[in-house]
C-alpha cells in the first residue's frame, strides 16, 4: 500500500506543477510519471510537454524510437523490424513526430538512414 500513496502524493506535486504551467497533462500521463519517478524507472513517451515535466521532475525519458534501439541492442528486435514499425507507424498516419524529426532521431540513434 505504501507505493500505492507515494505514487498519489507525486501525482499531487506533479498536478500542481503542470496546472501552474498550464501543460495540458492528461490524467493518465501525470499518472505514468508520478509512478515512474516513485518506482524509478523510465518512462517512454513522445509527447514533449511530459518529457519537459519529467525533466523538471528528474524523471528518466526516453521515446518510442530509444525504446525501439534499446531492444535493438539486447536482441530483442533488429533494425529493419524497426524500420518496418516506423513504416507501418507512418502508414497509419501514426508517426510520434514528423517523418524528419522521426528520420534524424533514427539517424543519430542507429547511425544510418531510415
Amino acid at each position: 500500500m505504501e507505493i500505492y500513496e507515494s505514487i498519489s502524493e507525486t501525482y499531487d506535486h506533479i498536478f500542481e506543477y503542470e496546472k501552474a504551467n498550464g501543460l495540458g497533462l492528461s490524467l493518465e500521463d501525470k499518472y505514468c510519471l508520478a509512478a515512474a519517478l516513485e518506482l524509478e524507472i523510465t518512462c517512454v513517451t513522445d509527447e514533449y510537454a511530459m518529457q519537459n515535466v519529467a525533466n523538471e521532475f528528474d524523471i528518466n525519458v526516453i521515446t518510442t524510437i530509444g525504446l525501439m534501439k534499446l531492444m535493438v541492442e539486447n536482441g530483442f528486435i533488429d533494425v529493419n523490424q524497426v524500420r518496418a514499425i516506423l513504416s507501418y507507424l507512418e502508414f497509419e498516419n501514426d508517426l510520434p513526430y514528423s517523418k524528419k524529426k522521426v528520420e534524424q532521431e533514427f539517424k543519430l540513434l542507429f547511425d544510418e538512414e531510415l
